[in-house]
């Protein structure tokens, strides 16, 4: 999947990628609080603001190659991101 996304969002793919880890980890050990969750949340939210009109923009006005694949990594962490907020006791 990596091989499809320009060098210039690696590291946003890399990030993506430590995020759905961690959301990963966090579900599978099912005991997580809200503040488990807060810094993850800080790190999406940092990928939300380089994510423009249903794109990644980087240097300017280039859009690099690899959109499809980030876009759908950062909804399924949003997904997923969502799943265990709900889960979360009130």
């Amino acid at each position: 999947m990596a091989d499809h996304i320009a060098p210039s969002l690696k590291p946003v793919y890399q990030k993506l990628t430590g995020i759905t880890n961690d959301l990963d980890t966090l579900k599978k050990r099912g005991n997580y609080s809200s503040s488990d969750l807060e810094p993850i949340q800080d790190r999406l939210r940092e990928v939300d603001e380089i994510y423009v009109d249903g794109k990644f923009v980087v240097g300017g006005n280039e859009v690099p190659a690899g959109q499809a694949v980030l876009a759908e990594m950062l909804n399924d962490a949003h997904g997923l991101l969502d799943d265990l907020q709900d889960a979360l006791p009130e």
